[in-house]
């Protein structure tokens, strides 16, 4: 939605605005649980559960996607592998471009031959850092 400054006199993109806030809030978020994960002491519940030790990095944003974290996602439904795989690496990119740590890959049941084929293309990809599967899909961490 485009709305006039009156000061300014200049036309700006409310849309950008908010979606600028809603990528600095996800940021905040991130550091926070990182930041959460590591003040951990080691003999809490959570720590116990990775062999008592303080979570990295890693560990703790995966255990805030288990939590059911807000990230993007890309659902994969009804294409083709060849084609799956395109939309894939151009998402992969852009949100790495985003700065955006962590994006969820859906791609359902069936077969198996697309899940097969995505995982082993994200098991390889430069961006990814981790791949952690679930239930028709798999989250990415980037």
């Amino acid at each position: 939605m485009l709305r006039r400054d009156e000061n300014a006199g200049a036309m700006f993109c409310e849309f950008a605005d908010e979606q600028n806030r809603e990528a600095v809030a996800r940021q905040n978020f991130w550091k926070k649980i990182l930041v959460e994960a590591e003040s951990l002491p080691r003999h809490s519940s959570y720590a116990k559960s990775y062999g008592g030790q303080a979570m990295n990095n890693l560990e703790a944003k995966i255990f805030a996607a288990e939590l059911g974290a807000k990230m993007p996602e890309l659902d994969l439904h009804g294409y083709y592998p060849n084609e799956a795989l395109e939309k894939l690496e151009v998402f992969l990119f852009r949100n790495s471009q985003n700065k955006e740590t962590m994006v969820r890959i859906i791609y359902g049941f069936g077969t198996g031959k697309l899940a097969e084929e995505v995982l082993k293309y994200l098991k390889k990809h430069p961006l990814v850092e981790a791949v952690v599967e679930k239930d028709g899909s798999c989250v990415v961490v980037l």
